[in-house]
């Protein structure tokens, strides 16, 4: 995690201006805007009846935990996925930029957040002791957690040629880490999963996945973001469920992302 420098205002500017977070906006407008400084949690929920309304988390804040209570277990993965899997809360620290771009991850990919820390739990039943390592497994599903990209690919049964099909396909930013090395103006190594999906020609929308938010809330590409950012996390998420995969870091390509 990167340290934070930047205030909140200049934080919103560089999202609601940054080609990158374009597929974003739908989703993380509301957040940003919200509040006139750092949203708070219940801020937070407000603004995710807004935008979905059927979000199966309550965001909770993060308490602090003492190095002696981390010692003993407390604030561990174990106790995380708890609290998400078996309560519906996801906990998030104050005035903290990770965690608000983690929140962010969990509204737009909210199928695949779900099948990612069952996936935790399914390597880890019993919970981690106190300075366990985490699985190989856990590994590759933080990785990707926090820096994964998705390129979805639309595999249409009229298309012959492969300029057709090479337009067929798009970029998904799934890792909050990687909208926060952006912030910070900092490279990043990703890791990309590519995944398919049938549909026609007629059944996939063209939309302006690099729109920016001077257009208002009713923005014609919106419904078409957020309808291809739905398919892939349909994808991703049956990706996520098969405990044949994330066994080994040759699944993903990597590639650099640069702000």
């Amino acid at each position: 995690m990167l340290k934070q420098t930047l205030t909140f205002p200049q934080i919103r500017q560089v999202c609601l201006s940054h080609t990158a977070f374009g597929a974003t906006l739908p989703w993380l407008t509301p957040l940003l805007t919200c509040s006139s400084d750092w949203p708070t949690v219940a801020e937070i929920n407000l603004a995710v009846k807004k935008i979905s309304l059927n979000f199966p988390w309550e965001f909770i804040l993060q308490e602090k935990v003492s190095r002696r209570a981390k010692s003993r277990g407390m604030g561990s993965l174990s106790n995380y996925l708890d609290l998400i899997l078996a309560q519906g809360k996801v906990p998030v620290r104050e005035k903290n930029i990770h965690d608000l771009l983690n929140a962010l991850s969990f509204i737009m990919f909210p199928l695949s957040k779900a099948a990612l820390n069952r996936r935790h739990h399914q390597e880890s039943p019993e919970g981690l002791r106190p300075g366990q390592n985490r699985t190989r497994t856990q590994d590759h599903l933080t990785i990707f957690d926090e820096g994964g990209v998705i390129r979805l690919k639309y595999l249409d049964s009229h298309s012959e040629s492969k300029t057709d099909q090479s337009a067929l396909e798009h970029d998904f930013i799934f890792g909050h880490a990687i909208f926060e090395h952006i912030i910070h103006d900092k490279e990043l190594r990703a890791a990309r999963l590519d995944l398919s999906v049938s549909c026609g020609q007629e059944a996939f929308s063209q939309v302006d996945l690099t729109a920016n938010a001077e257009s208002p809330a009713q923005n014609p590409t919106w419904p078409g973001i957020i309808k291809t950012t739905h398919q892939a996390d349909i994808a991703l998420s049956e990706c996520l469920k098969n405990d044949q995969t994330f066994l080994s870091s040759t699944e993903f390509a990597h590639l650099w992302i640069n702000p």
